[in-house]
């Protein structure tokens, strides 16, 4: 399974790709719990400050000059971005964060030790 999996996000006109490693992710979850963020997400408990807080440090990483109250404001103000948009936006980080697991082939399996 590989983290380095790319992002693409816009953000006033422009596109940012950015790269989540791992070192990305231990940032990240320096200011912002991510398993708990993914649980209440599932759960349709989104907590929009910290949707805003994620997005810009994900544009920040990819060389954006955004704030976390620039993005709320984006989300909510001018319309840059809609609340509902961030639903289809955060499954996909999400997804890019936490990527499935590739399925074992069913040939490889272990015996088990006794």
């Amino acid at each position: 399974m590989s983290i380095n999996k790319t992002l693409n996000l816009e953000w006033d006109g422009d596109d940012y790709p950015v790269i989540v490693t791992m070192r990305m992710i231990d940032k990240i979850e320096e200011d912002i719990n991510l398993m708990l963020m993914f649980n209440r997400f599932n759960q349709g408990d989104v907590r929009f400050a910290h949707v805003a807080k994620l997005i810009s440090i994900l544009l920040n990483s990819a060389g954006a000059k955004v704030t976390q109250d620039e993005v709320w404001e984006g989300m909510f103000s001018n319309g840059n971005l809609q609340a509902a948009d961030t639903v289809p936006l955060m499954t996909e980080i999400f997804s890019v964060i936490f990527p499935s697991p590739k399925k074992k082939s069913k040939g490889t399996r272990r015996k088990k030790k006794t």
